[in-house]
């Protein structure tokens, strides 16, 4: 048995808890307290063999940890389980808004992380430098046993639109024009289906923003009587990254 027994550095362990994520972008902690945590809540009271669950709600996000009974058998726990997923994705009546479904995880030590790797220069600009951590990220996505790799501080791009309010004012160009004009350009979305008597085409739309050279052209407005007005007339459009909101040390 010495030889042959299972040996596990990090041993898997079910720690018996759930925790439920659920985004709702733009929305304040109390909205997200009364129109997400407390509907999810409501639900799970009806469920058998939870113990205890605890929810937090901030700006944009809903957490609730539930912590099963203690007394339950290895089958009874996977049903209980199943049935927090089942009724969790069920909930009616969350805000338009929230366009994912919540997300639940169960905690397991397998779920921690065994290795953690640092990416950090005192000179080395911000892009380099997330460069380097991708290649890395790609490399250990290749080590055979790796089964997922978590990012942290890593910064989304952002195409990012400095308005001009004097320009603004002499082309009589107001600000939500700017913005339905840009949101009309960028999209992504399916049209529907052509048929015919041979074959069936789907009709996507792909018109997303890559450069901000596509920005700078995107028409604000076009008369006959009138110039055409584009972004770049009142605007200066530059390629950066989103704000950084989480520090990691």
């Amino acid at each position: 048995s010495l030889f042959t027994i299972k040996r596990d550095i990090f041993p898997k362990v079910d720690m018996g808890q759930m925790v439920i994520v659920t985004n709702y972008p733009g929305a304040s902690s109390e909205d997200v307290e009364q129109k997400v945590t407390h509907l999810i809540e409501d639900e799970l009271k009806s469920i058998s063999g939870i113990k205890e669950y605890r929810s937090e709600s901030f700006d944009n996000t809903s957490i609730i940890e539930v912590v099963l009974s203690p007394d339950l058998e290895s089958f009874e726990q996977r049903n209980v389980k199943q049935e927090i997923r089942d009724t969790v994705n069920q909930v009616k009546d969350l805000p338009q808004e929230i366009s994912d479904r919540p997300l639940i995880t169960e905690i397991k030590t397998a779920n921690e992380p065994v290795l953690e790797v640092g990416v950090a220069s005192d000179s080395m600009p911000y892009p380099q430098l997330r460069m380097i951590a991708k290649k890395i990220e790609r490399i250990l996505k290749s080590i055979p046993g790796v089964a997922k790799i978590e990012r942290i501080g890593y910064l989304n791009p952002e195409i990012k639109i400095e308005l001009h309010p004097e320009k603004m004012k002499v082309m009589q160009i107001s600000t939500p024009e700017v913005i339905e004009a840009i949101q009309a350009r960028n999209i992504q979305s399916t049209a529907g289906v052509i048929d015919s008597y041979k074959t069936e085409k789907n009709i996507v739309t792909l018109a997303q923003f890559k450069t901000p050279k596509e920005v700078e052209e995107v028409v604000l407005r076009s008369t006959f009587e009138g110039p055409l007005i584009k972004v770049r007339d009142i605007a200066t459009v530059s390629e950066g990254f989103e704000k950084e909101e989480q520090l990691s040390r």
